[in-house]
């Protein structure tokens, strides 16, 4: 019956099902847990996404993505980590596959915002440890990268650029440091896109008045 259906068996994504079955794999089996580690799974896993198609990258992915997270935050015991209590397997999901904007680049409108609002939370919850990892200039090599207007759909690249932005004025309000400043302005000198330039400029603008602390 369809209330006997597992969550793998409701989920009509393949990519989403194996991520599903991954986290059911790793639910309380430290041994499962560290052959993923030691093989470095989710650098694997980020890269074979890469070539997936878009329509593969959708909402029932993002929401497996999600919930391979929590239990990697509550579930999995770190392994010689002393970032946060998160466990190496967590920074690994989110280097190769949550904060890889190459992946993300290409997705749907709808799927491009719950990723975003999703980025949104894990940078305000972990806000040191993700300006360590994915600071300011991370975000500007991401926008200079995959957020060019001259790319076939500039309203994708707009959207997506508007919030990694958003996300180095966040940073950005929690204290000023003297290399991020230089890393924008030498962003603004030397990108070569007009939009990117006028947007960095924008923030830097912003930057400069007192307002609220917010994450786009």
């Amino acid at each position: 019956s369809v209330k006997d259906e597992t969550p793998v068996e409701k989920t009509e994504n393949r990519v989403a099902r194996f991520v599903i079955l991954l986290e059911e794999m790793l639910r309380d089996c430290p041994t499962n847990q560290e052959s993923l580690l030691s093989t470095n799974g989710f650098a694997v896993i980020g890269a074979l996404l890469i070539n997936i198609p878009p329509d593969e990258l959708n909402m029932q992915l993002v929401k497996a993505l999600q919930s391979l997270c929590l239990l990697l935050s509550y579930d999995v015991n770190p392994i010689n980590s002393t970032d946060e209590a998160y466990s190496p397997l967590l920074h690994d999901i989110y280097q190769h596959i949550l904060f890889n904007f190459e992946l993300w680049s290409k997705v749907d409108h709808e799927v491009r915002i719950a990723h975003i609002q999703y980025l949104s939370v894990i940078i305000k919850d972990n806000l040191q440890l993700c300006r360590r990892l994915y600071g300011v200039q991370f975000m500007l090599d991401a926008v200079r990268l995959y957020c060019s207007s001259n790319i076939e759909q500039p309203d994708t690249a707009c959207v997506l650029r508007r919030a990694i932005f958003g996300f180095v004025k966040f940073y950005m309000r929690h204290g000023i440091q003297v290399a991020e400043v230089k890393a924008i302005l030498s962003f603004i000198a030397v990108t070569p896109d007009l939009d990117q330039k006028l947007e960095a400029i924008e923030r830097k603008t912003v930057l400069m008045k007192v307002a609220p602390t917010s994450l786009p």
